[in-house]
Order: C-alpha cells, then sequence, then structure tokens
C-alpha cells in the first residue's frame, strides 16, 4: 500500500530575527542627534561653555575661564539673540536627526515599518514631540526609537518559535514517513522473496515427478487439482 503524503509542509528558512546587538548603530545614531540638540536647545549654557573649553584647550585654564566669563557677561546683553539661534538650530537638528534616523531604518531594516502598521505614527509622535517647549527636551525621538525596535524584537522572538515548532514537527513527520516506507519495503522485499522460494519449490518437484516416470511421463501434473482432488488424475493412474 502506498504511503501518504505528509499533511506538514517545510516552514522554509529560518526567519530574520532582529536583536538589541543589530538595534544598536541606529539607536547610537539617535543617542548623537539627541545630544546634539539638547546643546542647542540649552544653547544659553553650553554656548559659554564650549567657547571656555575650546579656548583652554587652545591656550590654557585660566584663558578658558576668562573667556567662559566674558562670553557670559555678554550674554545678559545677547541672551535672546542666542537663544533664539539655539532653538533654531534645535530644530533644524531634530529634522535631520529624525529623517537621517528613519531613512537608516529603511535602508538596513525595511521590515520595521512594513511588519507594524503603527511604526511610522509611533516615529511621528516622537517627531512632533521634539518640539514642544520645555517638554521638547526629553530624548522622544529616541525613544520612540527604541520601542519600535522593542516592538520588533518581541515579533522575530514569537516567529522564531513558531518556526522552530513547524521545523521540529516537519523533521519528526519526515522521519516516521521514512521509517514506515522503509518498512513497506522490507515488507515486499521480504514477499517477493517468499514468492521466490515457492516457485522454486514447485519447480523442483516437477523434476521429481518427471524423474520418478521417464519416457511415460513427460510433463508436470497439475498439482493443485492433485492436492484439491481425492481422485488420482488419469494421466497418472495410467502411468502407475
Amino acid at each position: 500500500m502506498p504511503m501518504q503524503a505528509a499533511n506538514n509542509t517545510d516552514p522554509g528558512p529560518r526567519p530574520s530575527v532582529m536583536t538589541w546587538g543589530k538595534a544598536t548603530p541606529v539607536l547610537v545614531i539617535a543617542l548623537i542627534f539627541y545630544l546634539l540638540r539638547l546643546v542647542f536647545e540649552q544653547f544659553w549654557f553650553f554656548g559659554p561653555a564650549l567657547l571656555g573649553l575650546a579656548a583652554g584647550a587652545k591656550y590654557g585654564s585660566i584663558a578658558g575661564g576668562a573667556v567662559t566669563a566674558a562670553v557670559g557677561v555678554g550674554e545678559f546683553f545677547t541672551g535672546p539673540v542666542i537663544e533664539i539661534f539655539g532653538v533654531i538650530m534645535a530644530m533644524m537638528v531634530a529634522v535631520l536627526g529624525w529623517g537621517t534616523i528613519v531613512l537608516v531604518i529603511i535602508l538596513t531594516n525595511g521590515r520595521l515599518f512594513k511588519e507594524n502598521a503603527k511604526g511610522w505614527l509611533i516615529s511621528l509622535a516622537g517627531f512632533g514631540f521634539s518640539f514642544i517647549p520645555i517638554v521638547g527636551t526629553v530624548p522622544s525621538v529616541l525613544g520612540t526609537t527604541i520601542e519600535l525596535y522593542r516592538q520588533q524584537i518581541k515579533r522575530d522572538k514569537q516567529k522564531l518559535r513558531a518556526w522552530k515548532a513547524a521545523r521540529k514537527a516537519y523533521a519528526d513527520q519526515q522521519r516516521a514517513l521514512q521509517r514506515a516506507q522503509a518498512a513497506e519495503i522490507a515488507a515486499q522485499r521480504a514477499q517477493e522473496e517468499g514468492d521466490a522460494e515457492a516457485e522454486e519449490e514447485t519447480t523442483k518437484q516437477e523434476f521429481r515427478v518427471s524423474a520418478a516416470f521417464p519416457g511415460e511421463y513427460s510433463y508436470a501434473p497439475n498439482f493443485d487439482a492433485v492436492a484439491n482432488s481425492n481422485e488420482i488424475p488419469a494421466d497418472l493412474e495410467s502411468a502407475t
């Protein structure tokens, strides 16, 4: 009896799985843009400090302190201008940072948005939140990027577990099918060998009968008819 085809299908190749290690480069980019935006948002503080550090690195700590103090005093008169400059630069960094992050994700991990229908909304929400005054200093783009990767890693782990289970079921079924096919082949071979032995025994019997009646009985009788009848066939009776 022929074996039936397996019910389970091959689950295919191992699915792609996102990990925190793979997501780290994108998160580092998001962190760099966040820190840069934070510097410009608080430029009234970081501006003089950075100028002081630059002067100190080139001319010494005394010169650096003097520059920092001078800029701080000058900021008393130019504070609004510096703040406006910082806000404008922070907005430009936010746009450039969000665009860079999205572009890198599309080029390296496009399925993040394909498999998550709300992915674009989450990313845009973080981008828009970064423009809100005061609370804009919160790393919203970085946070939403981390959340998108967290969701993807969770989905990929579930898909990987399902794939492993399907792969195991398919492998078990294939092994069972191979064992059944091997048993069927062995049974067919045994039957063929038994038929060959029976045919060989029948031939031997025919030769023995022919040898017992030389010249008078030149062909083998119908042994099946003899075995199933109480009467002696006419040809055997005449021969005796």
